[in-house]
């Protein structure tokens, strides 16, 4: 029986999700921080004989997939998608692969990886902890670096909330490196955003803004992860010190799905 989840929820589904913490951040840091009441976030699960076979959760317009034991109801995530517009279907490569929808859209496989020991990366006094007043800034590299602006609320509501924070360096006030977290809860925070001005690449800001948000994560006791696709990525996180513990796959739904 799949079933939409209440507060009165919380222990039983914690407990399966901390089986795994790190591959299943999303889920931890989002349920920390905004329940199951919110307006834009919303938790099912799928459970039998009180055993949960699958956790399906929408936030905004993402989705995250998970299932230890591999079970999936294909039919009730095309009915996920289309009810809440998703955009971007994630999990574990190995769980997302057998629902099929590799038509739907763009198939991005990461791998993903956790720090547990400073780098001692400071950022030689260039990287700042970026406030509200930046978030229209934030948006803008955001938009020019992967093609997709974010919303300037969700920036806001991510540093509002202490769900997550943003780390940058700027020249002549323009922002030109950053680097974000999200689903920060107790123990764990998900690095995402990672981006360079084009103008100014190879100059190893990626590290220095990665470098020190990664630090002050774990300085408060938040292991840091993170998803990445190419090598020049792998090279500047593997130097930090972040090691690979899965693999992920996202699919981007095309326009016309929704």
């Amino acid at each position: 029986m799949i079933r939409k989840c209440v507060e009165a929820d919380r222990e039983k589904l914690m407990e399966y999700l901390y089986w795994d913490a790190c591959i299943n951040l999303f889920f931890i840091g989002d349920i920390h921080n905004f329940g199951f009441d919110s307006g834009f976030q919303h938790v099912f699960m799928d459970i039998e004989d009180e055993e949960i076979k699958a956790v399906y959760l929408i936030y905004r317009d993402n989705m995250c997939l998970q299932s230890y034991c591999g079970s999936y109801d294909k039919e009730f995530v095309r009915e996920l998608i289309r009810e809440y517009s998703v955009r971007d279907i994630s999990g574990e490569q190995s769980l997302v692969e057998k629902y099929g929808f590799e038509e739907m859209g763009k198939c991005v496989y990461c791998h993903f990886a956790s720090m547990k020991e400073p780098c001692g990366i400071s950022g030689d006094g260039l990287v700042e902890r970026l406030t509200i007043e930046d978030a229209e800034n934030i948006a803008e590299l955001s938009g020019q670096v992967f093609g997709r602006k974010p919303s300037r609320d969700g920036i806001r509501d991510n540093i509002e909330g202490g769900s997550g924070r943003y780390y940058g360096i700027k020249k002549d006030g323009k922002l030109v490196a950053l680097a974000g977290s999200t689903a920060e809860c107790e123990g764990l925070a998900m690095v995402v955003g990672v981006g360079t001005d084009e103008n100014n690449r190879s100059r190893g800001y990626a590290t220095k803004v990665v470098g020190r948000l990664s630090d002050d994560l774990l300085k408060e006791g938040k292991l840091p992860c993170l998803f990445y696709e190419n090598p020049a990525a792998a090279r500047i996180y593997k130097k930090i010190g972040y090691r690979d513990i899965g693999n992920w796959m996202m699919i981007r739904v095309k326009e016309e799905r929704l």
